[in-house]
This record gives structure tokens, sequence and C-alpha cells, in this order.
């Protein structure tokens, strides 16, 4: 089942070190990722910047659009009018409400987030290894900083036509 993860961070590294850790777990097949994606806003700069998780090898990467469609209306919309009618594609592909809710809320200047989407659900050890816990006692720590979305088939063959490359 297609999922989309994503992991938020206190400080603008802990994406950076969630890359590495993620680029590697892919390079020794102990998780496959599709496409990957960066949020990192740094405390000086006035918005976030987003990028493709570089280092990570994807095996179904998305058009960028994507990734700057759902930026705009985490980011940008609230500014502008709010939740309007774009908000029923982002539907289409799984990205909900709450989804959206959880990204605005969590991500501030000086914090960062990787998301991912993968075939699979990741598997809860490696969800917290990736969100930093290298102790068994740190995982409760972790668990309100990531947030799994299962999408439908139908939501994954919608992301598919229409964003995939």
């Amino acid at each position: 089942m297609t999922t989309l993860t994503v992991w938020r961070f206190a400080d603008v590294d802990g994406a950076l070190r969630a890359e590495r850790e993620v680029a590697m777990l892919s390079a020794l097949d102990r998780l496959p990722i599709n496409d990957a994606w960066l949020i990192l806003w740094p405390k000086t700069a006035p918005s976030p910047h987003t990028r493709g998780a570089g280092n990570i090898a994807q095996l179904a990467p998305l058009d960028q659009s994507f990734w700057g469609l759902l930026h705009g209306h985490v980011f940008a919309a609230p500014l502008l009018a709010g939740d309007g009618p774009e908000s029923h594609y982002l539907q289409e592909v799984g990205v909900d409400a709450q989804l959206i809710h959880l990204l605005r809320a969590g991500l501030r200047q000086g914090s960062s987030a990787l998301l991912t989407i993968t075939d699979q659900d990741v598997p809860t050890e490696l969800a917290a290894q990736i969100a930093g816990a290298r102790h068994h006692q740190d995982r409760d720590h972790y668990r309100d900083r990531i947030f799994h979305r299962r999408l439908t088939a139908e939501h994954a063959g919608n992301l598919r036509r229409v964003f995939g490359r």
C-alpha cells in the first residue's frame, strides 16, 4: 500500500540527518523509497525552502509540481485566501485537510521535515531510527513527530497518473 510518511524536526539539521539515514537504509535495500522531499526553514528565512532528497535513490519519483503544489497549499494558501478549491485536487491524491494542518502546525522557522512516498508502511523501528531515536526508550518521544498516511489504491493511481514521471 502506498504510504506518505512525514518526519518533523525541531531544527533544520534534523531533516538533513534523516535524509542521510534514509539514503543509507535505501542503499541497503531495507527501505525502498519511491520519492522523497525536504522542507527546510532556517531561522533567518521568511519562508521555508523545499528540495528533492537527491541523496536518496528513488524508485518512482514524482514530478516536482506535486511537491510544489503541496508546499504552496501548506505555506502560501493561508496567506492568500485560506483553504480554497485547490484543496480538492490534493484530496484526490490522498492529501487531506488533516495532513495539511499537521504540516502547517508543525513547521515553523528553525524547523524541518522529510517526506517520503513508499510502496509499504515504514516499519516502526526504522521510522524511529530515521527520527533520531537511538534507544528503545527514545521511540515514544519521537512518535508525535512522525505521521503516516496510507493512500487508497485510487489515490495512489491518481498520484501516479497526474504527477508520475
